[in-house]
Formats: C-alpha cells, structure tokens, sequence
C-alpha cells in the first residue's frame, strides 16, 4: 500500500506552512507602525478685547499632523466641527487670533490637532 504523503510532500507542505505563518508574524507585529492622538495643549489666551483674542496653543506628536488650530463656541466643548481657525501643520508652538467675537457673550475655546489616528484637543478655556 502507497503512502498518502511521501517525504517531499511533507517538506513541501513544511515549508510552505512555516513560511506563512512567519509572514503573518511580520504583519501583525508593526507596532512602530501605529499612529497614536496627538498630546495638545491651549497654553495661552490673551490680548481678549470686545471682539477678538489671541492665543497660543502647542502640539507634541509622532505621527504627522494634518491640521491644528483652535476652536471657539457659546457652549462648552468646542469641536472642529463648529467655528475654528486652521494654523496649518506640523508641531510645536503656534500662535493666532480669533476675530468676530461678540460684545457680552461667555466664549469657550481650546486648540486641537488632527493627524491619521484622529483628533485630539487641549484644556478648555473660558471668557
């Protein structure tokens, strides 16, 4: 009676398997890969007058950063997805102004940054 797998089919099968199972290893262990939110703060507020302020905010990251700014609502929270002002890229410190405010109105702001693994944001800051 014949043997259903003789020797070289085994090593075949061997190597074929062992091979696979070290490309799935590879994959699945590119941690240095993950990008993680980027660390932000709303550092300062400053110069506020009865219709714009400046501010300076920083941005600390591995990862590439695709936007940052500050944002600024009537209500606490202020997202990018309501009033904001876009400094551009990158890290480090960066300064602007906020302009159109309203006379008597409680504002809420704090700076934010955006890379691929989403978007972070700063302390909140009111006046």
């Amino acid at each position: 009676m014949k043997n259903l797998f003789d020797f070289k089919s085994l090593s075949a099968f061997y190597y074929v398997t062992t091979t696979l199972f070290f490309l799935l290893l590879l994959s699945c262990s590119k941690d240095e890969d993950m990008t993680s939110l980027p660390i932000v703060y709303t550092t300062e507020i400053f110069d506020i007058t009865q219709n714009a302020l400046r501010y300076v905010g920083k941005v600390e990251s591995d990862g590439k950063i695709l936007s940052k700014g500050i944002c600024w609502s009537t209500s606490p929270n202020p997202s990018i997805d309501g009033n904001c002002v876009d400094n551009g890229l990158g890290i480090g410190q960066f300064i602007g102004t906020i302009k159109g405010l309203n006379d008597d109105t409680q504002y809420y702001v704090r700076v934010y940054a955006t890379n691929d693994a989403g978007t972070a944001y700063g302390d909140v800051i009111d006046f």
